[in-house]
């Protein structure tokens, strides 16, 4: 193979569509935005500049420098902000209690579903405008499972710390102390049971006050029986 044939980078013509080479720039949410983007070179003079160039040429090959300018710049850029996101991510799921951090979590995993269905569709886009499609949405989806990944992580570093706290309380103990300490909370546990020693008492004195008159009541139907029984004897006798 003649060497001499072989394209250098001098010989290299980059076009638009060289920009296009790599993951496509990552959507930045907008509750994150001041954090992910501060201090953040955004490439935006030497993109005017190759706009600028492009406008007054209108041809890629007279614009190599621009190009080459912008897309190492936006390389940089974009490698920076999706380590800025995901480390985002997780600052903001520390932040928020884990309820709502969950709450997040299951918003983006309806997002990555969302994407996976939409890429899928765009699988049967032909031509440059279906690469395109599916450039973005890979790159979207791709960004999206890394940033639902560092905000789980947060839910497995709260469940990580409740086991070293609760392995911490348990340490040098024995098991008798153990059993007698787990006695002792439900002992604290209120059961229940005055209520319904409460809600018993006026039973009891209902049914107190309910016998005397029973008693009475009972007397009263032995004297009846009596005195119709002597009746009965002295009409026998007369």
């Amino acid at each position: 193979m003649d060497v001499d044939s072989q394209p250098t980078m001098e010989e290299t013509i980059l076009v638009g569509d060289d920009l296009m080479t790599g993951p496509p720039s990552p959507v930045v949410p907008p509750e994150i935005a001041s954090h992910v983007l501060q201090g953040v070179d955004l490439c935006d003079g030497v993109l005017k500049n190759m706009f600028l160039c492009l406008q007054i040429n209108d041809i890629e090959p007279f614009c190599q420098d621009e190009l080459v300018l912008y897309k190492q710049c936006s390389e940089r850029r974009d490698k920076e902000i999706r380590k800025r996101l995901q480390d985002s991510e997780h600052k903001l799921g520390s932040s928020m209690p884990l309820d709502k951090a969950k709450e997040r979590a299951t918003q983006l995993e309806a997002e990555v579903t969302t994407l996976e269905r939409r890429l899928i569709l765009a699988s049967g886009a032909e031509g440059l405008e279906g690469f395109r499609q599916r450039w973005s949405l890979h790159g979207r989806l791709t960004d999206s499972k890394k940033r639902l990944e560092a905000l789980k992580q947060v839910g497995a570093e709260a469940e990580e710390a409740k086991i070293e706290l609760l392995l911490n309380e348990v340490k040098g103990k024995s098991v008798v102390e153990l059993i007698a300490s787990g006695r002792e909370k439900l002992a604290s546990v209120p059961s229940g049971g005055g209520a319904v020693a409460v809600a018993a008492a006026p039973a009891g004195g209902a049914g107190g006050a309910a016998a005397p008159a029973a008693e009475a009541k009972e007397e009263k139907k032995v004297e009846e029986k009596e005195e119709s029984d002597d009746d009965m004897g002295f009409s026998l006798f007369d």
